[in-house]
């Protein structure tokens, strides 16, 4: 769909995803990768099976929430998956937030009270998605964005994707439980912590 070159089999798949964990732990041996972003936002069902065998600290998907209908993305909700993996699909990205993207991100909070947003590190290099603009500018627009997140906000946590996750898990976690008669309804949760 985005004329990527693509590996010739899935042998070949998992090998380049086993070697980027190699070299990740190469720069950072303190460091587990536990957090995998799909290329492109691609993710198919075969590889989302094997990925936590390659990727063996895997704790963490984060894809996209809101998809775009030209590209066949791994849509997620919030939640923790059968196999233990948190789903942790992210609400905005970039350097340079449209209105679509403050629509989406206000909705997200008013729904989660959740903002999730990822920067591509090479978004400064990229003619496409920097629009042209300089680092300064990009620098002030998306620092303006954060400061009207944290306006509607104020109350929101900072946490890497790591931790966002680990909130999801406790979240996904609680059962609620209701009792109601005619006089009154008693509310009790159950897998709530921390």
């Amino acid at each position: 769909v985005l004329e990527y070159p693509s590996w010739t089999s899935e042998s070949h798949m998992q090998s380049s995803i086993s070697e980027l964990n190699r070299f990740i732990l190469s720069f950072f041996p303190d460091v587990k990768p536990q957090v995998y972003v799909p290329v492109s936002n691609i993710l198919c069902k075969d590889a989302r099976e094997w990925l936590p065998a390659v990727i063996p600290d895997l704790r963490v998907i984060a894809s996209v929430y809101l998809p775009d209908a030209e590209v066949p993305a791994y849509v997620q909700e919030f939640e923790e998956a059968s196999d233990g993996i948190i789903e942790f699909p992210r609400i905005t990205s970039g350097y340079m937030p449209d209105d679509y993207m403050k629509w989406a991100a206000v909705n997200e909070l008013g729904l989660h009270y959740v903002f999730s947003h990822f920067v591509h590190p090479d978004d400064v290099l990229d003619g496409y998605r920097n629009q042209g603009s300089s680092w300064t500018h990009m620098r002030k627009v998306l620092n303006d964005y954060l400061l009207w997140i944290y306006s509607a906000a104020p109350g929101i946590r900072n946490l890497t994707a790591s931790q966002g996750a680990m909130a999801v898990q406790r979240y996904a976690r609680v059962i609620p439980n209701y009792e109601c008669d005619a006089k009154e309804c008693r509310l009790s949760l159950e897998g709530f912590y921390d």
